[in-house]
């Protein structure tokens, strides 16, 4: 069950990640009226490491359970697990979660949005 839910989220987060680079590309003009939006993307990007070291771990362990473990292989997917949930990096992992939740609280209430006169705000 593990290697098939880390997959799917492997596999998520890539595209993920695929769309907000092609997304800043397309919109890179208006990142000066929508403050919201840069701050966004800087707190998407600058967490982005910790993601992809998850994703590194996920792959790992994936691998390990993709060939039925033996012995040998649960020892291996026990010190990959312990290397995953550490301390600091369990640290870093919560940190990138509330950097998410920041970013919907973002995109909810959209501060530092600018807005011409006479236009609704997008």
């Amino acid at each position: 069950l593990y290697s098939t839910t880390g997959f799917y989220t492997s596999v998520a987060y890539i595209l993920l990640f695929t769309c907000a680079i092609i997304f800043v590309f397309a919109e890179k003009g208006k990142f000066k009226e929508r403050g919201w939006l840069f701050i966004s993307l800087v707190l998407f990007f600058l967490f982005s490491p910790v993601e992809w070291y998850r994703l590194y771990f996920d792959a790992r362990l994936i691998q390990i359970f993709a060939n039925q473990p033996a012995l040998i292989q649960q020892h291996e997917a026990f010190k990959t697990f312990l290397q995953l949930f550490s301390p600091q990096f369990s640290a870093a992992s919560i940190l990138a979660f509330f950097t998410y939740f920041t970013i919907i609280f973002f995109l909810a209430l959209r501060p530092l949005h600018r807005t011409t006169a006479g236009s609704a705000p997008l």
